[in-house]
């Protein structure tokens, strides 16, 4: 639920995705404009820092609201790998909130779900074009791994094995 600014305390319904992607594709003009007059004096980094948070907001209530919208809930979106079989990934849209080309590692938040771990090389590639922030839909692949002898203590770990960003679309 949003919360309404006009009347502190109450909530609202949660927005459409398609009202949400307008306000992205009216605040991607404002920045726009904001890149090409530059950022050189304290007031217009401090706007431009603005942008960008709303920006990000806005990009995890779009993905949000497009989990909402879905018929599949995010357990259902990841699949599980068992030692038996050969690991498949499941497609995210999201926001990458977070990445290390050189350590190879990525975070992607999905609704108010966080993925975080390894990326592939192909993977680590596709990151170097993909600024954090950015709208995405990845391919992730989860893994659990036992942990001692126990059969049911598991850790689960997930791979980035691809990403394109879908913000500019």
């Amino acid at each position: 639920m949003n919360h309404d600014p006009c009347e502190p305390g109450a909530e609202s319904s949660p927005r459409s995705s398609s009202e949400i992607k307008k306000q992205l594709a009216e605040l991607a003009n404002v920045r726009a404009c904001a890149e090409h007059y530059g950022a050189i004096d304290f007031a217009s980094q401090i706007g431009m820092r603005s942008i960008l948070l709303h920006e990000a907001s806005l990009q995890a209530e779009l993905g949000e609201a497009e989990q909402r919208e879905s018929t599949s809930a995010i357990g259902e979106t990841i699949e599980r790998v068992l030692p038996d079989h050969r690991p498949t990934g499941k497609t995210l849209q999201g926001v990458l909130v977070g990445g290390n080309i050189l350590k190879g590692r990525f975070q992607l938040q999905v609704g108010e779900k966080s993925f975080s771990g390894k990326t592939t090389k192909s993977a680590t590639k596709a990151l170097e074009s993909i600024r954090l922030g950015d709208r995405v839909e990845a391919v992730v692949r989860k893994k659990k791994r036992r942990r001692g002898a126990s059969p049911t203590s598991h850790k689960t770990s997930y791979v980035l094995t691809s990403i394109k960003n879908v913000s500019e679309t």
